[in-house]
């Protein structure tokens, strides 16, 4: 039995002892609560979908983006017509303000530059600049309003705004009626009516074949090239191929051509042409004669054409018409610019200009008439007038070509008066030098007391004048 207790004993002891010594393990941490589980999806039929309607509503979505690439790009396209519009304009003013500051000394009065720049403008086929050079002209009203109104029309229907063409053209017929654009007006209206509206961006290359054409018909059929150069003056086309045509009639003996070119310089045309064709004249001396020259000037009361027609004249040296001229009833600034232009050409001779002098009122010319006598050193002359021309404005008119004249005259007039004349006219021409000069010869206390008198008012802007004083005090 013992032994039998005693193995009972170890069986049950053994384990525990083993437990005893062996650490207790850590206690095991409580498991996360799992999350409930999501409840299940229901379950969606697919939808059936209508390809037809898909399509059409995609189409209209891509019409939308269209319109709006199309908005966005005209809003640009608005935008910057704008932003270039008015860089047109600055850039215009300027060349213009530039423009007339380089023309400033070539005389010709604001309008005139505009209307000119217009032209070039034109000439260089920038139509858009040209409108609105040409606008500048027309907003002053001037003498060439209805030749810019004209041009402007031309411009625009180049451009392909053919109803503002039309348009234009109606202003030029109701506020210019009397114009002499309108013939060319009534053609250039027909062909832009004509028009589909389009710019014509062909214009280079059709001006320079009607360029290279006319030119081929000089060589080649010189007679029969008259009436095809004359539709080219009387259609539209621009002024440099118009010009191009008068330039080969003046180079065209025939008799027809010379006839054509003198209706042109007569007003055939418009203004334009016509002064083109009286320089052209001009230079055809072997058949252009005096008469008709003449005949041209006295038609027309153009200032203008006027002074194209005196310079054509002194070109001719065509002497009668000239003196004719000057002594005519033409206006003022007309008739001074004849006699100084016969004058510096040797047309007239002093005793013609003396002649002009003894028969002419008006006091301004008179003056003129001095000065030329005085230019050409007519030493008889100018004596006669110092001894009996009672305006001192007449007497003393300046010119720097008679300051040797004088003093010459001085020395060989005893007349008292005359001498204080010429005393007089010298200091009106500045000429500090030739005062000094009589004042050392003169031995007339009161003669030489005039002269100093005005070398001392001349002194403050006259070396010369300041050291003969400096002289005297010494």
């Amino acid at each position: 039995m013992k032994p039998m207790y005693l193995l009972l004993t170890i069986l049950v002891c053994v384990p525990y002892t083993a437990s005893a010594q062996t650490p207790p393990a850590p206690p095991t941490p409580p498991a996360a609560p799992e999350p409930p589980a999501a409840p299940a999806a229901p379950v969606i039929a697919a939808p059936v979908i209508d390809m037809d309607a898909l399509s059409f509503r995609l189409a209209d979505l891509d019409r939308d983006a269209d319109r709006m690439k199309r908005d966005a790009l005209m809003n640009i396209d608005i935008e910057g017509v704008k932003a270039q519009t008015e860089q047109l304009k600055q850039k215009i003013q300027m060349q213009d303000f530039a423009f007339q500051m380089q023309s400033s000394n070539r005389g010709g009065d604001r309008e005139t530059l505009q209307y000119n720049s217009g032209l070039d403008a034109l000439q260089r086929r920038q139509y858009d600049d040209a409108v609105i050079r040409f606008d500048q002209v027309i907003g002053q009203k001037g003498a060439h309003a209805d030749a810019a109104l004209y041009w402007k029309a031309y411009s625009l229907y180049k451009l392909g705004r053919t109803d503002d063409a039309v348009a234009a053209i109606a202003e030029l017929r109701k506020t210019y009626a009397q114009s002499r654009y309108l013939n060319d007006a009534r053609v250039l209206e027909a062909d832009a009516r004509q028009s589909s509206g389009k710019p014509l961006t062909g214009d280079a290359d059709n001006d320079e074949i009607k360029l290279l054409a006319i030119q081929g018909l000089q060589n080649s059929n010189p007679q029969g090239a008259v009436p095809l150069l004359e539709n080219v003056l009387k259609a539209t086309n621009s002024l440099a191929v118009k010009k191009r045509a008068l330039f080969v009639l003046a180079n065209n003996d025939q008799p027809a051509a010379h006839q054509l070119l003198v209706s042109y310089a007569k007003g055939a045309g418009n203004p334009d042409l016509q002064l083109e064709a009286i320089r052209y004249l001009s230079q055809r001396r072997q058949q252009t004669t005096g008469a008709e020259l003449e005949e041209i000037y006295n038609s027309t009361q153009d200032v203008n054409v006027r002074r194209a027609v005196l310079d054509a004249l002194v070109s001719a040296r065509s002497r009668g018409g000239l003196i004719r001229i000057a002594g005519g009833d033409s206006p003022l600034e007309l008739r001074q610019r004849v006699i100084s232009r016969i004058g510096d050409s040797e047309l007239i001779t002093p005793a013609e200009l003396m002649q002009l002098y003894q028969k002419e009122q008006n006091t301004q010319l008179r003056a003129t008439i001095v000065r030329a006598m005085a230019a050409m050193g007519a030493a008889d002359q100018i004596t006669q007038v110092i001894k009996s021309e009672k305006d001192p404005a007449v007497r003393t008119a300046r010119n720097e070509g008679s300051s040797q004249t004088l003093i010459d005259l001085y020395g060989s007039e005893q007349d008292r008066d005359t001498r204080k004349a010429i005393i007089a006219a010298l200091e009106s021409q500045g000429n500090a030098e030739g005062l000094v000069a009589l004042a050392r010869k003169e031995s007339n206390s009161d003669l030489k007391l005039e002269i100093v008198r005005r070398l001392s008012d001349m002194a403050p802007k006259n070396k010369a004048a300041m050291d003969y004083l400096m002289e005297l005090v010494k």
